[in-house]
Protein backbone atom coordinates (compact mmCIF):
# COMPACT_ATOMS: atom_id res chain seq x y z
CA UNK A 1 0.00 0.00 0.00
CA UNK A 2 1.38 3.52 -0.86
CA UNK A 3 1.29 6.71 1.70
CA UNK A 4 -1.34 8.23 3.08
CA UNK A 5 0.12 11.48 1.92
CA UNK A 6 0.63 9.93 -2.02
CA UNK A 7 -2.80 11.31 -2.83
CA UNK A 8 -1.66 15.09 -1.69
CA UNK A 9 2.15 15.14 -3.31
CA UNK A 10 0.68 13.61 -6.70
CA UNK A 11 -1.56 16.35 -6.79
CA UNK A 12 0.97 18.76 -6.02
CA UNK A 13 3.05 17.31 -8.83
CA UNK A 14 -0.02 17.55 -11.28
CA UNK A 15 -1.03 21.14 -10.43
CA UNK A 16 2.88 22.11 -10.96
CA UNK A 17 3.34 20.21 -14.21
CA UNK A 18 -0.38 22.33 -15.22
CA UNK A 19 1.01 25.32 -14.60
CA UNK A 20 4.20 24.80 -15.99
CA UNK A 21 2.51 23.86 -19.47
CA UNK A 22 0.27 26.45 -19.38
CA UNK A 23 2.93 29.25 -18.87
CA UNK A 24 5.31 27.51 -21.56
CA UNK A 25 2.29 27.77 -23.73
CA UNK A 26 1.44 30.65 -26.22
CA UNK A 27 -2.34 29.88 -26.91
CA UNK A 28 -3.44 28.96 -22.99
CA UNK A 29 -6.20 27.30 -23.01
CA UNK A 30 -9.77 28.41 -22.22
CA UNK A 31 -10.29 25.66 -20.03
CA UNK A 32 -8.49 23.20 -18.06
CA UNK A 33 -10.41 20.46 -15.40
CA UNK A 34 -8.72 18.16 -13.62
CA UNK A 35 -10.06 15.20 -11.89
CA UNK A 36 -7.25 12.84 -10.18
CA UNK A 37 -5.68 11.90 -13.30
CA UNK A 38 -8.34 13.05 -16.14
CA UNK A 39 -8.03 16.47 -17.46
CA UNK A 40 -10.79 18.18 -19.32
CA UNK A 41 -9.13 20.74 -21.52
CA UNK A 42 -10.86 23.01 -24.13
CA UNK A 43 -8.11 25.28 -26.59
CA UNK A 44 -7.91 25.36 -30.09
CA UNK A 45 -6.77 22.35 -31.76
CA UNK A 46 -3.05 23.74 -32.57
CA UNK A 47 -2.62 25.46 -29.45
CA UNK A 48 -3.51 21.50 -27.73
CA UNK A 49 -1.24 20.23 -29.58
CA UNK A 50 1.61 22.50 -28.02
CA UNK A 51 -0.08 22.39 -24.72
CA UNK A 52 0.36 18.88 -24.82
CA UNK A 53 4.15 18.45 -26.04
CA UNK A 54 4.99 21.07 -23.42
CA UNK A 55 3.23 18.94 -20.82
CA UNK A 56 5.10 15.58 -21.56
CA UNK A 57 8.63 17.65 -21.83
CA UNK A 58 8.41 18.29 -18.36
CA UNK A 59 9.06 15.14 -16.55
CA UNK A 60 10.27 12.25 -17.85
CA UNK A 61 8.33 9.90 -15.23
CA UNK A 62 4.67 11.30 -16.31
CA UNK A 63 3.24 11.18 -20.03
CA UNK A 64 0.45 12.03 -20.83
CA UNK A 65 -2.37 11.06 -23.48
CA UNK A 66 -5.05 12.96 -25.44
CA UNK A 67 -8.69 12.13 -26.57
CA UNK A 68 -9.82 14.61 -29.26
CA UNK A 69 -13.33 15.25 -30.01
CA UNK A 70 -14.91 13.04 -32.70
CA UNK A 71 -15.86 14.19 -36.08
CA UNK A 72 -19.58 14.78 -34.66
CA UNK A 73 -17.86 16.95 -32.29
CA UNK A 74 -18.55 14.70 -29.09
CA UNK A 75 -16.29 13.59 -26.46
CA UNK A 76 -16.61 10.55 -23.37
CA UNK A 77 -14.97 12.22 -20.38
CA UNK A 78 -15.35 10.01 -17.27
CA UNK A 79 -18.81 8.77 -17.45
CA UNK A 80 -20.08 11.91 -19.52
CA UNK A 81 -20.67 12.20 -23.10
CA UNK A 82 -19.60 15.78 -24.12
CA UNK A 83 -20.93 17.25 -26.93
CA UNK A 84 -19.53 20.80 -28.34
CA UNK A 85 -22.73 22.75 -30.23
CA UNK A 86 -21.09 23.89 -33.18
CA UNK A 87 -23.57 26.85 -33.85
CA UNK A 88 -23.64 28.31 -30.34
CA UNK A 89 -20.53 27.28 -29.09
CA UNK A 90 -22.08 25.69 -25.97
CA UNK A 91 -21.90 22.27 -24.39
CA UNK A 92 -24.06 19.51 -23.98
CA UNK A 93 -23.38 16.91 -20.95
CA UNK A 94 -25.27 13.54 -20.97
CA UNK A 95 -24.59 10.22 -19.12
CA UNK A 96 -21.87 8.07 -21.58
CA UNK A 97 -22.81 4.39 -21.42
CA UNK A 98 -20.55 2.25 -23.41
CA UNK A 99 -21.85 -0.40 -25.49
CA UNK A 100 -21.95 -3.68 -24.71
CA UNK A 101 -21.12 -6.84 -26.36
CA UNK A 102 -24.05 -9.41 -25.28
Amino acid sequence: MGSPVSPIVANLFMHSLETSAIAKSLCPPKLWLRYVDDMFIINKRDGMEELFNNANSISENIKLTKELESVDHKLAFLDCLVERRHNNKKLKINVYRKSTHS
